[in-house]
């Protein structure tokens, strides 16, 4: 004869358990919240990238537009020329943490993924990209973004009024090109 006191799911001493049903229920709950969670947290991995990328270029932007003021305010625009295809890294006073250094072509490249390095030979300052998943290069298969310093003229063509560091390919992160 049972207990009366004794409810359904417990044990003889009183203790309360769970039935195989209530934790398969909690397991599969536990494991979709997880999933989900962690797609969340690789896209977040994406968006760090990317905007370390983007923290990244903009300080070097910023890095030529004031080399371009101190030249024009000392008469030297002309000098504007040799910055062409240039290390915009050596224009900054603090390097990033993650440049690797200059390397003499892009065959001898053997740095890790979330790196930025400079090839001399062909005046490229090159991110090798980490997520690579969410990241597309107008380039099929390309995990890098590759910047060069280039020259700005006037209108006609004729002057140099400014320098730009420009990406060679188009990139996108998230959405194919």
């Amino acid at each position: 004869m049972s207990d009366p006191h004794v409810s359904q799911g417990s044990t003889a001493n009183g203790e309360a358990g769970f039935t195989f049903l209530e934790l398969t229920i909690v397991v599969v709950i536990i494991g979709t919240l997880f999933l989900f969670s962690y797609q969340k947290y690789l896209d977040l991995l994406v968006d760090v990238e990317k905007a370390n990328v983007e923290q990244t270029v903009g300080v070097l932007r910023s890095a030529l537009g004031m080399k371009v003021a101190k030249l024009v305010v000392d008469g030297r625009i002309a000098d504007l020329k040799k910055y062409e295809e240039s290390n915009p890294i050596n224009l900054l006073a603090e390097v990033p943490i993650s440049y690797k250094g200059e390397v003499a072509d892009m065959q001898a490249v053997t740095v890790g993924a979330g790196s930025w390095y400079f090839v001399i030979n062909e005046g490229l300052l090159v991110y090798k990209v980490k997520n690579v998943v969410e990241f597309f290069s107008e380039k099929e298969g390309l995990d890098q973004i590759r910047h060069r310093v280039s020259t700005v003229f006037d209108e006609d063509k004729k002057t140099i009024v400014g320098l730009s560091l420009r990406p060679i390919e188009k990139y996108s992160w998230f959405k194919k090109i």
